[in-house]
């Protein structure tokens, strides 16, 4: 059944319309759809019931097999008395795997407990996963509305028949538990601490937690505020416990926790604090509420937040020199603002043209960085840190800034009138099929690339025409980043499960979630679109050229929740190429600019596999066109992909990760990336830069054997002048000089 413009169409529907045609047949050559299984369990104990005299390792081993590479595997192992228990977490990247759950237990401080396996979820590459929950009923949570109906969970002990006596065992141990709940001590004030870049508060309390026999160091107490506003619902905090000083034999802990809190609690009239999770070594469990902390030791005071606030500003562009800010609790005397542009860390202190409570407008050195300012006092009120980001300039050549692109050089002519035209300080523009940084290269015929429906990941095998070499291509787009402005990571999310959607016989759309901390909070959809046919496209407000036979990637990226304005994200994408010819080659890779694009160029033999980068992407709204950076990833963790990464860069194989830096943005972001396989006339040899070559591609040139052989001979006439010198007064040497002069006077 389908929904058209909110009416139902049964299938009965498009048959009387279409006939035979409105019937879907699914044909595959693989209906493997099982998902990754545990195939062996057994305890580490070596039995269900163990007694417990000495200081032990229990658990369990196990071994996981699927038909195609796991990607993740997670496990959750509980207690009857711990439901907190045991996490664990592996990355496989393999068609099997063997490890153990494990963990010590010490009969001194460990209750008589039963353990078991609560939750396992397994994940192979292609996204199919089995999930099994302890006590899990399916009847009942495929009957729930929010829960998908289809497919039904499966275990990952499908292949284990009695696998529910290996998932449990029980300790027996000679600890006396003791039946006292642990208790809290002393809560000290709510202490203020410094604004943060997305405009909340921290505020630290210290308390006290104890227990007569001793506290559990494996729990951690948790600290909560309840924020009650004069309009609304209340407001709960949950605050991070930084750090536990266990003192008198672990019998008393001293806790301090930080807590994020709105900007506005100053104006807040009802604050509380509650604290939960504190437990003993007999694994008693205490929590006290609000109200018990007030009756008993709720001693803390309420801060008033009168710290200036920067929350946003009025576009800036090279030319203008004026900055207005808007916020909150300016300082209306005795105040100035502080300028740090991103690539220094010179403080330039400004004076203010005008203040008032909520904006403060000042003069800024004319430039085209990005640059952090905050407002200072003299009394050591310090807003929050705050980035300015210059609008992009629509004509670059009407400005003398310093925010002109880099310049350009035109290599080799441009390949000549009819490869390329060279276009002063932005380079060579090539003419279709030629491409490259001085259009030698020339796009070669390749077939359309088998389509994968589960990921925007393009595979391709091409056969190199008159030989027996195979060329393989991959394009994978596999993660997000989130990074601060020093470039450190904030979040990551690898993108490991997409809906795909066929538009045409040519384009594609794949569509997934991005999550940070374990919450879905945007999406990206990649729109896949094979070129046959040379054609040209609009790009933020630019034409560009598509070569023939080359795969153009759509992208956009809808609102993400940034922990800061002055954060930026990283897309990631991993290019791969590969040769079937192993001797007598080289291999190189290189990202290059030319003609307002970035060039990431893999290089093996004469071939190469191009991807173009446009060094521009539109944000927000159409005509937001901001500035778009590309950088080559050395260090990229790749862990958790779920793509093989066990082969290295080779004289045969090339990969890279690039980076796409995308600037923050409010409501999406949008970018155009394009691959091709070209073929090089120069091609990547041992001169190459960073190039890798095999054994037999060392071999000597003919340059190079000649200048061995000149150098040699050289070599050998300076060695026989030395002994002639030095043995010319020897009567010994007499009949060589003899010989030497008749031989020379014959002449």
């Amino acid at each position: 059944m389908f929904i058209i413009y909110g009416k139902k169409f049964t299938n009965d529907y498009f048959y009387s319309k279409f006939g035979e045609a409105a019937n879907l047949n699914i044909v595959s050559n693989d209906c493997y759809e099982l998902p990754p299984a545990i195939s062996t369990l057994s305890f580490i104990s070596g039995n269900s019931n163990l007694q417990l005299n000495t200081e032990t390792v229990i658990g369990w081993q196990f071994t996981i097999e699927s038909k195609v590479k796991i990607a993740s595997a997670y496990f959750h192992v509980i207690s009857d008395f711990d439901k907190q228990g045991y996490k664990y977490e592996f990355k496989p990247n393999s068609i099997s795997f063997s490890d153990s759950l494990n963990f010590t237990v010490d009969p001194t401080t460990t209750r008589t407990q039963t353990f078991k396996i609560y939750n396992v979820t397994l994940i192979d590459e292609r996204g199919i996963r089995s999930d099994y929950i302890d006590n899990y009923d399916v009847h009942y949570i495929n009957t729930k509305s929010t829960i998908p109906k289809y497919p039904p969970p499966i275990s990952p002990f499908y292949k284990l028949s009695t696998f529910k006596n290996l998932c449990e065992f029980k300790i027996n141990s000679p600890f006396l538990p003791e039946t006292t709940l642990p208790t809290l001590g002393q809560i000290s004030p709510l202490t203020q601490g410094s604004i943060n870049n997305d405009l909340t508060i921290t505020l630290t309390v210290n308390f006290v937690t104890q227990d007569d026999t001793g506290l559990s160091k494996k729990h951690i107490p948790q600290l909560y505020l309840e924020i009650f506003p004069n309009f609304g619902n209340i407001i709960i905090i949950q605050c991070e416990t930084t750090n536990s000083i266990y003192l008198n034999e672990n019998r008393v802990s001293s806790n301090t926790a930080e807590c994020k809190a709105p900007m506005s609690i100053g104006l807040i009239n009802f604050l509380t604090i509650s604290v939960y999770g504190i437990v003993d070594t007999s694994l008693n469990v205490a929590g006290y509420t609000a109200s018990e902390i007030n009756t008993n030791s709720g001693v803390y005071s309420l801060p008033v937040i009168i710290k200036p606030i920067i929350s946003s500003h009025t576009s800036l562009t090279v030319n203008n020199d004026k900055l207005t800010l808007f916020g909150k609790n300016f300082p209306m005397s005795n105040g100035n603002a502080i300028l740090v542009y991103s690539n220094t860390n010179t403080e330039i202190p400004l004076s203010f043209n005008y203040v008032s409570n909520v904006m403060v407008i000042i003069n800024i050195p004319k430039s085209d960085q990005q640059f952090i300012i905050f407002t200072n006092s003299s009394e050591g009120q310090e807003s929050n840190k705050y980035q300015v980001t210059y609008l992009e300039k629509e004509d670059s050549s009407s400005s003398s800034s310093s925010s002109e692109p880099p310049i350009v050089k035109c290599l080799n002519n441009c390949g000549g009138p009819t490869r390329g035209v060279c276009i002063e300080n932005i380079g060579c523009r090539c003419i279709a099929p030629y491409s490259g940084i001085s259009c030698l290269s020339e796009t070669i015929k390749i077939p359309k690339p088998q389509i994968n429906e589960t990921s925007p990941d393009s595979r391709n095998e091409i056969p190199v025409s008159g030989t027996d070499i195979k060329l393989n291509t991959i394009i994978s787009v596999v993660a997000i980043k989130e990074l601060d402005i020093s470039g450190n990571q904030i979040n990551i999310h690898y993108l490991n499960e997409w809906n795909f959607t066929t538009i045409s016989d040519s384009n594609y759309t794949y569509v997934s979630n991005i999550a940070k901390n374990q919450q879905n909070v945007s999406t990206i959809k990649v729109n896949m679109e094979w070129h046959e046919q040379s054609s040209t496209i609009t790009f933020a407000n630019q034409n560009f050229t598509i070569n023939p036979f080359s795969l153009k990637y759509y992208i956009i990226l809808d609102e993400y929740p940034f922990t800061s304005k002055l954060h930026s994200l990283h897309l990631i994408i991993k290019s791969e190429f590969k040769s079937s010819q192993t001797k007598d080659i080289c291999s190189s890779k290189e990202i290059s600019l030319n003609d307002g694009s970035d060039y990431m160029t893999l290089n093996i033999g004469k071939y190469s596999f191009e991807g173009k980068f446009i060094k521009k992407g539109v944000i927000n709204s159409e005509d937001r066109i901001v500035s778009i950076s590309n950088t080559l990833v050395d260090n990229f963790d790749t862990n958790s992909i779920n793509i093989n990464e066990t082969e290295k860069d080779s004289s045969n194989q090339q990969t890279s990760y690039i980076a796409i830096h995308i600037p923050y943005y409010n409501t999406k972001a949008i970018l155009d990336p394009s691959f091709s396989v070209l073929i090089d006339p120069n091609g990547s040899s041992k001169n190459s830069a960073n190039s890798i070559c095999s054994g037999s591609s060392k071999k000597l040139t003919a340059a190079q054997i000649v200048g061995i052989v000149v150098g040699g001979a050289v070599f050998l006439v300076i060695i026989v002048l030395i002994i002639m010198l030095k043995f010319s007064k020897s009567s010994r040497f007499l009949s060589l000089k003899i010989f030497i002069y008749k031989r020379f006077r014959s002449k």
